[in-house]
């Protein structure tokens, strides 16, 4: 899949599978620039023979209140969801969640949507969707998500 297509990907059928996961609990982040596995934001997903179906194409839905500190007000929380590790649509290093820019007062609510698509396949290959997180620009003051939802519509 291009992660500029000049077409829309099209499937025309309902998806075969929807699963959801969520956490109330507050994740704070204290180590700047290292990528971190959000704790619980996880969905074991698989592809190929014995599974739902072959090949999919995966709609990750992310939302979570965030909040991010960092000194000297220059801080940016960068997200994905990686799906059996692999980087999803739209394939960037710039994935900017959330910013201090606007002094970070308040936890706000904040969403993002990542596609992938695994080729069909007879062997079973891992696509579990995680959730993680970087914070970056300086020494963190507070930072992190909570009243997260995780979910991901799969499709034939």
């Amino acid at each position: 899949m291009s992660d500029n297509p000049t077409s829309p990907v099209v499937r025309n059928a309902a998806p075969i599978q929807i699963a959801t996961i969520w956490g109330s609990d507050r994740f704070t982040a204290t180590t700047p620039n290292t990528w971190i596995d959000l704790p619980g934001a996880t969905i074991p997903l698989s592809v190929g023979q014995g599974t739902p179906s072959f090949g999919a194409l995966f709609i990750a839905t992310f939302s979570a209140e965030s909040l991010v500190k960092i000194q000297g007000d220059n801080g940016v929380a960068f997200l994905d969801i990686t799906f059996g590790g692999q980087d999803p649509h739209p394939i960037s290093d710039n994935h900017r969640f959330d910013s201090s820019i606007d002094q970070a007062s308040e936890w706000r609510s904040i969403t993002t949507v990542r596609v992938a698509e695994i080729p069909p396949t007879i062997p079973v290959v891992n696509a579990t969707a995680q959730v993680r997180l970087q914070y970056a620009g300086g020494t963190i003051v507070e930072a992190g998500v909570q009243n997260w939802v995780l979910t991901i519509q799969r499709y034939a």
